[in-house]
């Protein structure tokens, strides 16, 4: 029980009912009286009658008196004391409860005090409140249920008189009878609406007053953050413009530069038709055919909407497919695997090799043993993506490579291209000859832009 007493705001005090030695304090007591546990209530409290009060006690009565002049009391201070006895199986005990009935007074005072200059704050606050629309700089007005203005404070009315405003609804937001209705619903408190007259734009804010009868409404001059809108507006737009225009001149410069080598492949075709050697005529379809494979890309980039990178899978497709109608029609082609983006810088050389090993396939993968060789034959393009890059590799089911093949020291112009254009690409080529040959080309790809050091 003793425990409970501590919580209790009041000085208690527990003494033996026979020696009056105090066997208890809580903390209001100790922090009052200091520390009196083993004391005898004589000591403690020298004008306590204790005979008249254990006489009391003894007798089922309560006891009350009063003390003075009490530890950190002054003399003139009064406490209160009240004892009862308790009774248990352990013990027989007095309990004392101490009450310092000035500081109570006190503290009453203080009260009364504090309560006087809230009251006064809370006027001056009020006061200043209501003051409050007629200081502002800004329109404030109230308004009824019915939408009706029935107060403006002094900035509105100067607004309404000034000579730039023909008509004070116009000032008001068009929805302003709307906005009125929905602030005043239950579960509405706050609505926001904007309002223009006179190159002056304003902000308002409908507020639900008086128990939902009245609507305040606030409003803001925002006329210079809408013209410093409407400036970032215009720059972003200013800017977007001159972007357009820049992509529509790249494309067309893609454009062109397609056209002219289409121009420069025609012209090699015709030559084609003048050249009587085999040999010669080989030689200049080859080249025709390099020249497309850059024609290509910049008709792709001429037709997507990035025009700084184009997607492999979809120019693998495409040329590979034009490559197989001029060169071997019957072949079964397949390309798949996912699309990676390279910039043009990358696409170009990627290309070139690209177009070698086509032609390589489908010129020289056709099966030679006699089952397989009167048959369509295979040729497999797969792209896919690797740690930090890309793998392009070119597959046929021909008769291999031979054995003791070695790229760099290939003397054909198509393998040696290669050769030169890997190293430009800091690329690697393996080769392996299991159920035909396979080249599988592997390079960085860095955000689209061709690694640093390449020549």
């Amino acid at each position: 029980m003793n425990r409970s007493l501590d919580c209790v705001p009041g000085a208690i005090i527990v003494a033996d009912f026979e020696s009056l030695v105090c066997a208890y304090a809580n903390d209001s007591a100790t922090e009052w009286l200091g520390t009196i546990a083993g004391r005898r209530l004589q000591a403690v409290f020298p004008e306590l009658d204790c005979r008249r009060l254990r006489r009391r006690l003894d007798r089922g009565a309560r006891f009350q008196g009063t003390l003075a002049g009490l530890a950190d009391s002054s003399p003139d201070d009064v406490v209160s004391i009240h004892a009862m006895r308790r009774r248990t199986d352990e013990a027989d005990e007095i309990v004392l409860l101490l009450t310092d009935e000035s500081r109570i007074a006190r503290d009453a005072l203080i009260h009364r005090k504090y309560a006087t200059m809230v009251e006064a704050s809370s006027l001056e606050t009020a006061r200043r409140l209501a003051a409050f629309p007629e200081q502002n700089p800004n329109p404030v007005l109230q308004i009824n249920s019915d939408g009706e203005v029935v107060y403006g404070n002094p900035a509105w009315c100067r607004l309404i008189d000034s000579a730039t405003v023909t008509d004070p609804h116009h000032i008001l937001p068009n929805d302003h009878a709307t906005l009125v209705s929905r602030v005043l619903e239950p579960k509405t408190q706050v609505c926001h609406g904007e309002s223009s007259s006179a190159e002056v734009v304003f902000r308002w804010t409908y507020h639900k007053v008086l128990d939902g009868t009245m609507v305040h409404a606030y409003a803001q001059d925002i006329t210079a953050q809408r013209h410093e809108e409407t400036k970032r507006a215009e720059a972003t737009a200013e800017v977007n413009r001159s972007l357009h225009e820049k992509e529509t001149l790249l494309k067309e410069i893609h454009h062109r530069v397609k056209n002219n080598l289409q121009i420069i492949s025609s012209l090699l075709m015709l030559q084609v038709g003048q050249v009587t050697s085999l040999e010669g005529q080989q030689l200049l379809k080859e080249s025709v055919h390099r020249v497309h494979s850059m024609a290509l890309i910049h008709e792709l980039l001429y037709g997507v909407t990035s025009i700084a990178q184009i997607g492999l899978l979809e120019y693998a497709g495409r040329l590979s497919g034009s490559l197989r109608n001029a060169l071997a029609p019957s072949t079964r082609l397949q390309v798949e695997g996912e699309e990676v983006e390279v910039s043009v810088e990358q696409a170009v050389p990627v290309g070139l090799i690209l177009n070698e090993l086509l032609t390589n396939a489908f010129k020289y993968g056709k099966p030679t043993t006699p089952p397989q060789r009167e048959r369509a034959w295979d040729v497999k393009v797969d792209i896919h993506r690797v740690a930090g890059g890309v793998e392009l590799s070119v597959r046929d089911s021909g008769p291999g490579l031979p054995v003791d093949f070695d790229l760099a020291r290939s003397g054909s112009l198509g393998l040696t291209l290669v050769n030169s254009l890997c190293r430009q690409l800091r690329a690697t080529l393996a080769t392996s000859y299991d159920d035909g040959a396979c080249f599988s080309l592997t390079c960085a790809v860095e955000g689209g832009s061709l690694p640093s050091g390449t020549g």
